[in-house]
């Protein structure tokens, strides 16, 4: 309900945070960490394009180690052994080979961003910025201020 009917999307909320940091002169002594709906790598790129100075991830790391997304979290029960402190359950969770993964992701998705850094002509993750974005979308364009690639707005 709060997602769907009263939040403002990740992005459109980052742009405006971002914009408020800056008209305020924040930016430097404020630090903008950015969570909600970023998943993969190129998520991550478009935040710290945006302004993000981080993210923060969840629902990825948590698949990374194993989750299986049952909704269960808060219930005792995870399936997957991650969110309980059932003995039973948390013995299904290889904590070995599940920090293994979780480390493999964050490298990969390091590795991947590093590559679209050097695609937009970047030597570090802290270069991206928003001329290195561009939408399709004319609501997102409008909304977060992203180069819209359309014909125009005005059409």
């Amino acid at each position: 309900m709060f997602r769907d009917h009263i939040s403002v999307p990740t992005i459109p909320a980052l742009a405006r945070a971002r914009a408020y940091l800056d008209a305020v002169g924040a930016s430097g002594r404020v630090t903008l960490i950015i969570t909600g709906g970023l998943r993969v790598p190129m998520d991550f790129v478009k935040a710290m394009a945006l302004g993000a100075d981080g993210v923060a991830i969840s629902n990825s790391a948590m698949q990374s180690i194993g989750c299986v997304a049952a909704r269960m979290c808060n219930t005792n029960n995870c399936p997957a052994g991650i969110a309980t402190q059932k003995k039973d359950l948390r013995q299904r969770l290889n904590v070995d080979k599940a920090s293994n993964q979780l480390k493999n992701f964050f490298e990969a998705s390091t590795e991947l961003m590093q590559v679209m850094a050097r695609a937009c002509g970047h030597n570090d993750l802290g270069q991206f910025n928003q001329k290195d974005l561009a939408t399709w979308n004319r609501d997102m364009a409008h909304l977060s201020g992203i180069r819209y690639s359309g014909l125009g707005l005005d059409k």
